[in-house]
């Protein structure tokens, strides 16, 4: 099973929203939250824009951690 699904699988709760603002997503990564602006600026993190607001699908972002690694896994 890879990293993403494995992360899938160990935070799926039905309490979890499928949208998330920036704090959430930084808790969710275990990350400082300038360092999802960081990344959503550049545009290496999946996001919408909603007016001002900066939105992160969970999914998605799962999705785009799962591949990161095998990029990550097939440049070693």
């Amino acid at each position: 099973m890879s990293a993403a699904a494995d992360l899938a699988t160990s935070t799926s709760n039905a309490f979890e929203p499928e949208c998330m603002r920036a704090d959430q997503l930084a808790k969710f990564l275990g990350v400082n939250r300038k360092t999802v602006y960081e990344y959503a600026m550049r545009n290496k993190i999946p996001h919408r824009r909603l007016g001002r607001r900066i939105v992160f699908s969970r999914s998605q972002v799962i999705a785009w951690l799962g591949q990161s690694d095998a990029r990550t896994a097939h440049a070693r």
